[in-house]
């Protein structure tokens, strides 16, 4: 899953930056993804990072799910992802796949510029990928065509004594060989591509095996969705009790159960429905587990929907600026002039077009549409404030021909105009607008325009093709430029070709139109020859396309200060870090974040964009009690971690002499009052409620609920006894 650093250019630049995100191995992985692999990295433990090795690659392949592969040979692994299982075909009945699966390639025996591939044609090559404990895989299935059958469909890929899969406890060793079976492309050329998945036999078949209901507003609910379980066995088989797990599991329900509880005989069926009635809004997923007599394993039905609310999210227009314009939005809501608020359901898009009037010309968005074009899409998933900003239409009165590249005037005496002599002429022509200047020498050469772009001056000294200010000493200017592209911005290049080493300070603005400081110093750059002045900084937790540059016009008093082009550097998505939770202590209990969908419990780790505030929570078990948190956290509170880097916290649960709690005595204290009531309502409305007594749960569905409120009210009330 390569991602890729960001773009961003000055509007009428005809170059652009991209640079890939670090990949050391060229894997097709990030070296940030497999640091957060097994066993910190290091998921073979041989004591080398994996995101170092070209034959050993680590990532997530499903929800709480890691894995690591490795080559035996040391044969590079190329292009390994993780995907949902394929749907191109039947998946095979009464196997659950609870690790996910994988596809790679297997470098082969041709030499490249930038890699050496290790197998000949024909070749075998051994794969092992290790297993997280406790999984009970006990069979691979692989997902690709073989020689009898050209479509892509599953078959069980068990070693024969030359290809297949051992399987170990720990691990899965694979044996390949190139053109034979389990490679995809059945051809030996050097390369073996594969995807598959482990698994373990169930003994009874579930159909379906998955079903989102879609989007279902808070309070209402979607329609029965009916399950099938089938018996796979040669014999009679019991159904046991279904259960709801997972961080959305409060929003669905088992109705209608015909199975648990009862047998069936070999072939036999029985069904069960699910509904989705969420209580909180976002995407929510949950697992119904049903248990099956003897030694087949339980069978797992995955579930989703997305929650919307109940009532509509408000989306405000503000017009700004010297001049004057309108907004309106499709769907009708907006006509800014006179209605500039209005309510739309949740999920829709709606679309936003600002027409400056005579005499005025529309600048720019901010707020939600900050870096956006003409119309603006925005997605309605939670009230939004944009800013149309329109400024003043100076008739001019003079007249600029452009032949070719690009040109600037802040002259209200001239205006720009295109000429073209071709069809394609004017492709790489632009007219385009500075941000913001305190001072230029000239409004065509030496102007502040001549900053933006590509660098076009190439030799040092007093150049028509760089901005100069107009002060040559004395004064403290600056330069303030747009980019195309918003970015996490973490670096900045500037040409400098003239007076060299004169820049001081570096500001950015974000989405808002607020100034920060990005960098402030001593400009090292040394006169005499075109240098490239490049600072870089801690990634901002915005996006920015607009950066101001500072310069000390007193740097060298025989020289102007000229520069000829700036490069921002960043990346257009946030960097993602890990949160890991882990439990110990003599005691027991869960760690839970229902904004972040941590319940530890099962799910103990998630990546999260840099700058992520995640609230964690203490649920103690019967007899155990919260002794505090370590690593990330401290004390015995709700803890609260801002993720800039990988974060580890560790809740202590010790052993306690307390008798086992009372249904409702969620505090532990022997009592069931009104304290418990507003224990259980924060802990409804996902607010932080630490030390909490889970095995108080009044109905006994392994949460805390609205369900505990109305007990415990009753309880203090009377009317229950």
């Amino acid at each position: 899953m390569q991602q890729h650093r960001g773009q961003s250019v000055h509007r009428g630049a005809s170059q652009i930056l991209n640079v890939a995100l670090c990949d050391a191995d060229s894997d097709n992985l990030s070296d940030a993804v497999e640091n957060a692999g097994l066993n910190g990295g290091d998921g073979n433990r041989d004591s080398v990072p994996d995101s170092q090795q070209a034959n050993v690659t680590s990532l997530v392949t499903a929800p709480g799910a890691q894995a690591t592969l490795s080559s035996a040979s040391g044969a590079s692994l190329l292009e390994v992802y993780s995907a949902d299982l394929p749907a191109g075909g039947t998946k095979p009945q009464g196997v659950s796949f609870p690790l996910g699966s994988l596809g790679f390639g297997v470098a082969g025996s041709t030499v490249s510029a930038v890699r050496v591939k290790t197998l000949s044609a024909g070749g075998a090559e051994t794969i092992t990928r290790y297993l997280p404990p406790g999984t009970g895989i006990n069979t691979y299935w692989a997902y690709g065509p073989t020689t009898d059958n050209s479509q892509a469909h599953w078959y069980e890929f068990l070693f024969d004594g030359a290809t297949g899969a051992e399987i170990f406890t720990d691990r899965i060793v694979l044996h390949l060989t190139d053109g034979g079976r389990g490679d995809d492309d059945l051809a030996a050329n050097g390369e073996i591509v594969h995807a598959g998945s482990p698994g373990f036999f169930t003994g009874v078949a579930v159909s379906p095996d998955q079903h989102d209901f879609g989007s279902v507003e808070i309070a209402d609910a979607s329609s029965f969705q009916t399950f099938t379980l089938t018996n796979l066995t040669t014999g009679p088989l019991s159904i046991g009790e279904a259960v709801l797990s997972g961080t959305g599991a409060a929003g669905f329900s088992i109705l209608n159960n015909a199975c648990s509880g009862s047998a069936f005989s070999a072939g036999g069926a029985c069904t069960l429905d699910v509904l989705f009635s969420p209580l909180a809004e976002g995407w929510k997923e949950a697992l119904a587990t049903v248990s099956v007599s003897g030694e087949q394993a339980a069978v797992s039905i995955g579930l989703s929907g997305q929650a919307g609310l109940v009532h509509p999210f408000t989306l405000t227009v503000v017009r700004a600026g010297s001049g004057e314009g309108t907004v309106t939005s499709a769907p009708a809501g907006i006509d800014c002039g006179s209605l500039c608020s209005a309510a739309f359901p949740s999920g829709e898009n709606v679309s936003l077009t600002a027409t400056a009037l005579p005499g005025s010309l529309f600048t720019g968005w901010s707020g939600a549409c900050f870096g956006k074009t003409l119309p603006c899409v925005v997605l309605m998933d939670r009230s939004r404030d944009i800013v149309a900003n329109f400024g003043q239409d100076i008739a001019p009165v003079g007249t600029v021909v452009i032949n070719g590249g690009d040109a600037h005037t802040t002259d209200p005496a001239v205006t720009l105009t295109l000429s073209c002599s071709g069809v394609t002429a004017c492709v790489n022509m632009a007219i385009s607008n500075d941000k913001d200047f305190s001072s230029q020498y000239g409004t065509t050469l030496f102007s502040a325009q001549q900053a933006t772009g590509a660098p076009d001056t190439s030799t040092y000294g007093d150049r028509n093709t760089a901005w100069a200010p107009q002060p040559k000493n004395g004064t403290k200017e600056y330069l303030t430029l747009e980019f195309a592209t918003p970015v996490y911005a973490d670096g900045a290049t500037i040409r400098e070709t003239y007076g060299n080493g004169f820049v001081y300070q570096v500001d950015a603005l974000d989405e808002n139109g607020e100034l920060h400081n990005l960098w402030v110093g001593t400009d090292p750059s040394q006169s005499g020859a075109p240098a490239d002045f490049a600072i870089s900084f801690p990634r901002t937790g915005f996006l920015t396309n607009t950066i101001k540059i500072y310069v000390d016009t007193d740097h060298n008093s025989t020289t102007w200060e000229e520069i000829d082009a700036v490069q921002l550097r960043g990346y257009t998505v946030a960097e993602r870090f890990l949160l890991n939770v882990a439990k110990t202590g003599s005691g027991t209990g869960r760690v839970f974040s229902a904004a972040a969908g941590i319940d530890c419990g099962d799910i103990c780790f998630g990546l999260y964009d840099e700058g992520t505030a995640i609230v964690l929570t203490a649920l103690v078990d019967a007899e155990s009690i919260f002794s505090g948190w370590q690593g990330g956290c401290a004390g015995t509170e709700p803890c609260s971690v801002t993720l800039s880097g990988n974060t580890s916290v560790t809740a202590v649960f010790d052993a306690s002499s307390v008798s086992a709690c009372k249904k409702g005595d969620l505090g532990g204290d022997g009592i069931v009052g009104i304290d418990d009531a507003v224990l259980a309502l924060q802990l409804a409305a996902a607010r932080e409620a630490s030390g909490v007594f889970i095995c108080a749960d009044a109905n006994e569905d392994g949460k805390i609920g609205l369900e505990e409120v109305v007990y415990i009210l009753q309880k203090t009330s009377g009317i229950r006894p």
